[in-house]
């Protein structure tokens, strides 16, 4: 059986890691892979995290389940994870899950990263 993998670069930018998702769909089958890359962060002490969707077309429950559990391990630490350029397909099923009221979304990835340096202050 052939191991999936997962496609986003990484990068910090003014303390902020941010995570562009280069899948086209972040669903079940592999969605597991990036609870687990939140984890690894969340280890390795990163807690400002910012998440670009813009390469993501798609995205299911599961999908939607790893976004949580990030936000939830970088919250634990005073951090947070943001949302940057999800498509208005992608965006409806953060509304439709009632997940629109949990994360901060961003139109870009500038504000999105000095939005945590506005709560620093």
């Amino acid at each position: 059986m052939e191991e999936k993998q997962i496609n986003f670069t990484e990068k910090d930018i003014n303390e902020v890691t941010v995570m562009h998702i280069k899948d086209v769909r972040l669903d079940s089958r592999i969605s597991h892979l990036y609870k687990q890359e939140f984890v690894k962060m969340k280890d390795a002490g990163i807690h400002d995290v910012v998440v670009n969707l813009s390469d993501v077309d798609f995205i299911d429950s599961s999908g939607l389940g790893a976004l949580l559990l990030g936000r939830r391990l970088f919250t634990a630490d005073e951090g947070d994870l943001r949302i940057v350029g999800a498509h208005e397909k992608v965006s409806k099923m953060f509304e439709i899950a009632k997940l629109d009221r949990v994360f901060e979304f961003f139109d870009d990835l500038d504000s999105a990263v000095e939005s945590f340096n506005e709560a620093d202050v």
